[in-house]
């Protein structure tokens, strides 16, 4: 997760940067901005993928999966940084043009690994967890008065 820490904080910066874009500099901090933005959600997607590799008891076939699911969330990366850009336009300023393709599809793909990500939690906990259980009866319970406590009482500790 470093490596997401740290593009998320190079990305902060580039959006600063933006206000502050002249027309030599407007492309490369556009490029930097959108190329840190895709390293930060694919070291978070690759978190969460591998959170569920494990949860899945390292089946080969979640990981077949996993293997797919972030290439090609790589190669849409890769795509919208060649398709997108930045230009100047001196009444405005330094302005992003996201490609409207691009865009849609790599976050939409970003929403189909969460769906994942979730099936495959749903399922093991399904398979490998009884409702039964005193842990999983316990945890249900103490998760459970902890969501309702904050939703109805916010300011309580």
């Amino acid at each position: 997760m470093g490596i997401g820490n740290m593009a998320c904080i190079v990305y902060g910066l580039s959006l600063i940067a933006l206000n502050f874009a002249t027309s030599t500099t407007c492309a490369a901090i556009c490029i930097a901005n959108n190329a840190t933005s895709h390293v930060f959600y694919i070291a978070f997607d690759s978190f969460i993928l591998y959170k569920c590799y494990h949860l899945s008891n390292r089946n080969k076939i979640i990981l077949k999966c996993i293997i797919a699911i972030l290439s090609l969330r790589f190669l849409f990366a890769i795509a919208d940084l060649v398709r997108s850009y930045g230009h100047y336009l001196h009444s405005e300023g330094c302005i992003y043009s996201q490609n409207p393709l691009t865009g849609i599809i790599y976050n939409c793909w970003d929403l189909l690994i969460d769906c994942f990500v979730t099936a495959v939690t749903v399922s093991v906990s399904f398979t490998k967890l009884s409702v039964q259980s005193p842990y999983v009866k316990s945890l249900l319970k103490k998760n459970s008065y902890t969501e309702n406590t904050f939703f109805f009482f916010p300011n309580q500790k």
